[in-house]
């Protein structure tokens, strides 16, 4: 494969809900495949054969002897758990924290997996990581979570990793009507006690006629942002929950954001993906940022021209935080799909922007 196709597999897909809502558009999948055995997993849809993907390590340490000091994050991983059983045989994993580590590249780091707090690993993490610990229930992770570490390893996980500096972050997620309601305390509490800093929660998304749904009772799914194939619970009941969890979160003092939902009027967290916790990192314009510029006038919004949006690009890059401000600092390949992201959000914006005014209705 050449360079070019590997150093674009490590920009996420762009489309409708990544372009618009989404920070984390950097990544590196070593995995395919993930034992974990999830009831609820999302990878279940886009999962590649091959085991191991070795070319996204190589493209990985390639791009990271270019970019600056200052880029944006890789995620490791958006599909698989990246320290499952295969990373004791392949290590892949562990080359890439340090390639992270030597460079200076900032990574958040989503995982299961106690693997993360033992060594090699826990020694070439470094203070430029996050890592997110998952934690869906601690009553029924046997059962939805089979193959995975139990919940409370992980919290102590999560308590090793945070005693080195490293910054750890709880991912509710997903969560599932009637879970999360009886069970959303005493986790958040368990990941205080535990040094997360923030939690972010993401509702779960199911193929229709998903087996999984005889577990989800008492509440309705629509459309997930206009799928043909996928579901998520109504908007209603997403947003009570964002709102209900967030109280916990504000009462332990933990920050709080949402995943792929656009609830930012809810964020306390200065973005989602809990980027701000990273040094000398940027950012990429998304959707909260327009919100913010136009004081969340939809309306005025909606009347805004293409060139308006431009100017408003352009003001934004001026105060440095934003990556379209660094596209000199990527190789071509990268700097092309993330310009193509931004195009998709200046499609994406009223769209949303509707979505949004229907949903409030």
């Amino acid at each position: 494969m050449k360079m070019k196709r590997k150093l674009e597999e490590l920009v996420i897909n762009p489309n409708y809900v990544v372009s618009t809502l989404c920070y984390s558009i950097l990544r590196i999948e070593p995995y395919s495949t993930c034992p974990h055995a999830c009831l609820y997993c999302y990878r279940r849809w886009v999962a590649e054969e091959r085991e191991i993907i070795t070319n996204h390590v190589r493209a990985f340490e390639k791009i990271s002897k270019y970019l600056k000091d200052r880029t944006l994050p890789f995620r490791l991983s958006t599909l698989t758990d990246p320290f499952s059983h295969l990373e004791e045989k392949y290590k892949l994993s562990l080359k890439v924290l340090k390639i992270s580590k030597k460079f200076r590249i900032p990574l958040i780091i989503s995982t299961k997996s106690t693997k993360i707090s033992e060594k090699p690993w826990i020694e070439n993490l470094h203070e430029n990581t996050i890592v997110q610990f998952t934690i869906t229930t601690l009553k029924k992770d046997k059962i939805f979570e089979p193959h995975s570490p139990r919940a409370y390893e992980r919290l102590d996980a999560m308590e090793k990793v945070g005693s080195e500096g490293i910054t750890t972050v709880l991912r509710l997620q997903p969560a599932i009507p009637g879970v999360v309601e009886e069970e959303a305390e005493e986790i958040l509490r368990n990941a205080k006690d535990c040094g997360a800093k923030l939690v972010i929660v993401e509702n779960i998304r199911l193929a229709k006629n998903d087996e999984f749904l005889k577990y989800v009772k008492n509440v309705e799914f629509e459309s997930y942002y206009e799928s043909d194939n996928l579901i998520s619970p109504i908007y209603e009941y997403r947003y009570k929950t964002a709102e209900y969890i967030k109280k916990i979160a504000d009462k332990l003092g933990l920050e709080f954001s949402t995943c792929k939902e656009g609830f930012f009027n809810l964020h306390t967290a200065k973005n989602c993906c809990g980027m701000h916790f990273l040094e000398s990192c940027l950012k990429r314009i998304t959707l909260r940022e327009i919100l913010d510029v136009f004081d969340w006038r939809l309306d005025k919004i909606e009347k805004a021209k293409e060139e308006d949006l431009e100017t408003l690009f352009k003001e934004l890059i001026k105060t440095g935080m934003y990556v379209e401000g660094y596209m000199k600092n990527f190789p071509r390949p990268i700097a092309r799909r993330l310009r193509r992201h931004k195009r998709i959000l200046f499609k994406s914006i009223k769209p949303m922007i509707k979505f949004i005014k229907l949903q409030m209705i």
